[in-house]
């Protein structure tokens, strides 16, 4: 009976998303030592901020998962490839089969792998004989089993699957995070191409439909509060990021503490939510509060980007002012 497993291999479910498969395949191969919060930020996978009009649930996974998960190994050093599509394309069974071959060997190097099975799952062993991975799901959750032929087919048609290298490139970790300031500038201030503009804001836009939707619209609580709660991680890893840099680099003390005000707000607003989510009667009171708290979010992030203009400004001029050329 052929049966490997990686060991240890941990998945700390902290936000539910990409970046708790990511860090913890990355992590048990020995590709990284950076905890989560500076992997998520020089992979510029916390900088990623959109939300839907409505605040659906939907912003969370509203994105190119291809081009985003590639450029956050890519910028990170780890060479990955990327296989995406609709679980119902005729095709499927034939790509299916190569990624299992794919998968296999690269669990057979050491290195865990990154799937969509209606959530982000790592598969960190197998057992050839009965033809089935061993998985760890975005609550944690381990020894969960995908069987071969359905890996990557779930209730959602979405199928996506992410195989890492076993080696990295090693980089000055200056250049690492003045890149990551670059992609956090060049988020802020363009709109996602994948994303509809009508139906989705993007960096500093994303703030103006908070706002709107919580001082006028009918919007989804839940989604919100999910969408919300994700993003008040995101922040906070920014904020452990730069302070944990700032004696590497001069200038990031502001940085540091426009971003510490931020988390802070986004504390208020996921504490506010709650109280909304109860029925509270003073509801359009604490709705206005939210915006409130997300219109000061929303000046002190803008000054901290202002902030890190000053701090890659050589880089960004280098570039003329275009970080998308990669």
């Amino acid at each position: 009976m052929s049966v490997i497993k990686l060991s240890p291999f941990k998945v700390e479910p902290e936000t539910n998303t990409f970046i708790d498969q990511f860090h913890a395949v990355l992590h048990a191969a020995g590709l990284t030592a950076y905890p989560k919060y500076a992997l998520a930020c020089m992979s510029a996978l916390a900088f990623r901020f959109s939300v839907h009009r409505q605040l659906s649930a939907v912003s969370i996974f509203a994105y190119d998962w291809s081009a985003q998960h590639y450029l956050a190994a890519d910028f990170v050093g780890v060479y990955s490839e990327t296989y995406a599509g609709y679980s119902d394309h005729p095709l499927v069974p034939i790509y299916r089969q190569h990624v299992v071959k794919e998968a296999m060997h690269s669990i057979d190097q050491g290195v865990g792998v990154v799937v969509w099975q209606d959530q982000f799952m790592s598969l960190y062993g197998y057992d050839d004989d009965n033809r089935l991975f061993y998985a760890v799901d975005s609550a944690g959750k381990s020894n969960q089993s995908i069987s071969f032929d359905t890996l990557g087919q779930g209730q959602s048609s979405l199928s996506f699957c992410q195989l890492f290298g076993a080696e990295r490139i090693a980089f000055d970790i200056r250049d690492l995070v003045k890149e990551s300031f670059v992609q956090a500038i060049y988020q802020w201030e363009h709109h996602d191409t994948a994303l509809c503009a009508d139906q989705f804001a993007c960096g500093v836009r994303a703030y103006d439909f908070l706002i709107e939707a919580c001082r006028e619209g009918e919007f989804d609580w839940d989604g919100a509060a999910r969408t919300i709660r994700m993003y008040g991680v995101f922040k906070r890893y920014i904020v452990q990021y730069v302070q944990s840099i700032q004696p590497e680099m001069a200038g990031l003390e502001l940085v540091a503490s426009y971003y510490a005000q931020v988390c802070r707000k986004y504390e208020d607003i996921n504490r506010l939510l709650a109280l909304c989510l109860a029925d509270e009667p003073t509801t359009m009171p604490i709705r206005l509060e939210i915006a409130r708290c997300f219109q000061e979010a929303k000046d002190a992030e803008q000054a901290a980007i202002c902030q890190m203009k000053q701090v890659v400004h050589d880089v960004r001029l280098s570039r003329g002012f275009t970080p998308e050329r990669r």
